[in-house]
C-alpha cells in the first residue's frame, strides 16, 4: 500500500481490483481442472481477470500521479500501460510490430516504478511519506 499515504480509498481500491485479478484467475483455473468447464469458457474467464488487472494498473497509475512524492511521469506511463493492457489481453490481432510495443510499454512501465522503488526505498522509509 505503497500510496496509501495519498489517497488511502485508492489505495484501497487497487488492493481490490489486484485481489478481483488473482481470484478470477484461480477460480478459472480450478473450475478448468476439474473439467467444469471447457478452454473456451476458461479464455472468457481469464479475459475478465485481466480487466481487473488492466483497471488496477490504471488506478494504481492514477495513485502514482496523484501521490506527491513519485514522480508524475511514472503515474502518467502505468496509466498509458493498463490501456495496453486492455488492448493486449482483448486480442484485437494486432500486428507483431504493435504487440511488441505494447509488450515494450506494459514491461517498461511497471519496471520502471520497480527500479524507482528499489533505488528510492531508503528515503521513502525515512520520510514516512
Amino acid at each position: 500500500m505503497l500510496c496509501k499515504p495519498a489517497n488511502k480509498k485508492l489505495a484501497s481500491l487497487t488492493a481490490v481490483l489486484r485481489l478481483l485479478y488473482a481470484f478470477t484467475l484461480i477460480i478459472a483455473l480450478l473450475v478448468l481442472v476439474f473439467q467444469i468447464i471447457d478452454v473456451y469458457d476458461y479464455a472468457s474467464i481469464k479475459l475478465f481477470g485481466y480487466i481487473f488487472f488492466g483497471l488496477h494498473i490504471f488506478v494504481l497509475g492514477y495513485s502514482v500521479f496523484k501521490s506527491g512524492y513519485i514522480p508524475k511521469t511514472l503515474g502518467l506511463l502505468l496509466m498509458f500501460a493498463s490501456f495496453t493492457y486492455i488492448v493486449f489481453f482483448v486480442d484485437l490481432n494486432l500486428s507483431k510490430t504493435l504487440e511488441v510495443i505494447t509488450m515494450s510499454t506494459m514491461a517498461i512501465a511497471e519496471l520502471s516504478l520497480s527500479v524507482w522503488l528499489i533505488v528510492k526505498r531508503k528515503r521513502l522509509l525515512e520520510s514516512k511519506f
